[in-house]
């Protein structure tokens, strides 16, 4: 098993419409049907509707300096960062609004439940999962310079730190080495006897320089998993946030929303953005693809579990996946013992 570690991603501001290997703003296949964060959809109303539902954070500038001296915009370092934002935003809608929530231009701001999510993103330093907080955490916990670039095991890390209260109404637990422990992960769950939802965040690395074909499959299968909260990687010197799959005759296709665009903040000095215009911005119907062999080979996966029991069932179905790019285990001690041993894939599961 080739061990987790964390990829560069220097953000690049070209243009890559033109490239053979990404196709923006339509489907791949408009007969084939999309597969997106555990739903499938067949018509392209539906494929748009359940996209642009997702939370889309971009660069911004004009943001209340970071730390009272740092940079006051993050573009050109901050894609990983915003990644890791879609990522726990798409948790918070999960757990408060369901997985069937659509957005509604206008309507949306009506629901308490909404806007109290999105205030939590706001680019100020007393937002809880604000661009600061990130990245004054990753400071201090992972010596990550403010202004310096995340890998994707950074960032699962950072959330694990930002979320240590549970006051979100999750934790953060991030598997390491490519193990998941089901001693481990059961027991965040219960949380000494007070039970809370767990998302599980496993940062992986699937080949050299590029994705290995032999991990297209997995790859698949978490993102029609419902439990699936998405992935935080992207291409080479760029990170996205990838959230679905088409399967054409030819390649493998994997759907993604792209923080390489520079946004207004929504509090800045001279402008506050109103709340509905700050709510558009957090949405995109554009769909960007990428074939998945042209991934950076460093990632990271999102699964979220609101029981032991659901936690259990995932363990049960992915060990059956071919190629499974990390191992499932009873306990640590037990893959410490595997990894000894030459085990590739140390599973052990009742």
């Amino acid at each position: 098993m080739i061990p987790a570690v964390m990829s560069r991603f220097f953000p690049s501001s070209g243009d890559q419409s033109g490239d053979i290997n990404e196709i923006q703003g339509e489907l791949p296949d408009k007969n084939k049907k999309v597969t997106l964060l555990g739903k499938e959809h067949a018509e392209l109303e539906r494929i748009t509707e359940d996209f642009q539902s997702r939370l889309w954070f971009t660069y911004r500038r004009n943001f209340a300096s970071i730390g009272g001296s740092g940079p006051t915009s993050d573009q050109g370092w901050g894609c990983m960062l915003r990644a890791g934002q879609m990522i726990i935003a798409e948790c918070l809608l999960r757990q408060r609004l369901g997985r069937e929530y659509v957005w509604r231009d206008k309507a949306a701001i009506e629901d308490e439940r909404y806007t109290e999510i999105l205030e939590l993103f706001r680019d100020t330093h007393s937002a809880e999962l604000s661009i600061q907080q990130i990245a004054l955490t990753g400071a201090t916990a992972e010596k990550r310079a403010v202004g310096e670039w995340f890998g994707p095991n950074t960032m699962a890390q950072v959330l694990k730190r930002i979320t240590k209260s549970r006051s979100l109404g999750f934790g953060v637990a991030v598997a390491m080495d490519s193990v998941v422990s089901i001693e481990d992960v059961s027991a965040q769950i219960v949380n000494q006897g007070n039970p809370t939802p767990l998302v599980l965040i496993i940062p992986l690395r699937l080949g050299l320089n590029n994705v290995n074909e032999i991990y297209v499959n997995p790859l698949k299968v978490f993102l029609a998993s419902k439990y699936c909260v998405g992935i935080m990687g992207g291409k080479p010197n760029q990170a996205h946030y990838f959230v679905g799959y088409q399967e054409t005759d030819e390649e493998t296709w994997l759907l993604y929303l792209d923080p390489h665009t520079t946004q207004q903040s929504p509090v800045s000095v001279n402008n506050h953005m109103p709340f509905e215009e700050f709510d558009k911005s957090l949405h995109t119907d554009k769909l960007c693809w990428i074939k998945a062999l042209k991934l950076d080979p460093s990632l990271a996966v999102g699964f979220i579990f609101n029981t032991v029991e659901e936690f259990i069932l995932w363990t049960k179905d992915v060990k059956d996946v071919p190629d499974l790019p990390f191992g499932v285990v009873d306990q640590v001690r037990v893959a410490i013992l595997d990894k000894i041993s030459g085990s590739r894939h140390p599973i052990s599961i009742q």
